[in-house]
């Protein structure tokens, strides 16, 4: 049998996960505030012409994903993230 790499667990940003802004309260800047951290996000990760086949991409991709959950924090407060991000790891 192969031997299958051994990749690191990808987590998406908390600023990705599927929820209705308006159904938990956001403020219209609090929602406009989190689709910037979403384009600050790809930007930071299209904008390398990386490949996702890559070891670096993944780096890449850790930085960008704890940078943005950094600002998710800071924009809803550490009660609010972190109901997000329980509702996240419950659905997978």
């Amino acid at each position: 049998m192969p031997e299958v790499p051994d990749f690191p667990r990808i987590l998406i940003p908390v600023a990705f996960q599927n929820f209705d802004p308006a159904a938990i309260g956001l403020s219209n800047y609090q929602a406009t505030a989190l689709n910037q951290i979403r384009n600050d996000f790809n930007a930071q990760l299209t904008g390398q012409q990386q490949n996702p086949a890559d070891p670096q991409y993944a780096q890449s991709w850790e930085s960008a994903q704890m940078q943005a959950d950094d600002r998710v924090r800071a924009l809803l407060g550490w009660d609010q993230f972190n109901q997000l991000q329980i509702k996240a790891f419950q659905k997978h």
